[in-house]
């Protein structure tokens, strides 16, 4: 699983100091006036067909000797509205095709959690949705799911 950058996001959590890239990584988080920090992941494919399988998510905190509350949910969101403390300053986000940091609130968001520039959502959505209609034609998934 590997963190996200979210428009809602208030603070970057760094790695601790004594940890490598490899071990540990930037986590965006948004902080609310309810004390909690909410962060959002995504998975690669294969990560979910094994929850597909067996239906369980493992979550190791570095804490010390508890573990504090925490919540999960597998929503689209969870933000009905922006938290109070959002700042107003533009997040920006790499475009998953050509690499570009793009503000966050123009980008579009594929069915896999890859966000988009404008300019390549144009060119790819077409050829996205002909590959989709075409493995729903061959039977290969079922647009129910």
């Amino acid at each position: 699983m590997n963190p996200l950058k979210f428009k809602e996001a208030t603070v970057e959590l760094k790695k601790p100091s004594n940890m490598s890239d490899e071990d540990c990584g930037s986590l965006y988080v948004c902080q609310t006036e309810k004390g909690e920090c909410i962060s959002v992941w995504t998975t690669s494919f294969w990560e979910r067909l094994k929850f597909l399988f067996h239906g369980k998510i493992w979550i190791g905190i570095l804490s010390g000797d508890t573990q504090p509350a925490i919540w999960l949910d597998c929503t689209n969101t969870v933000f009905t509205s922006a938290p109070p403390n959002t700042p107003e300053e533009k997040c920006l986000e790499k475009c998953e095709s050509c690499e570009k940091e793009t503000d966050f609130d123009t980008m579009e968001e594929d069915a896999d959690a890859n966000y988009f520039c404008p300019e390549c959502w144009e060119e790819l959505a077409p050829v996205m949705r002909a590959e989709y209609e075409e493995l729903v034609k061959r039977g290969e998934i079922d647009p129910e799911n």
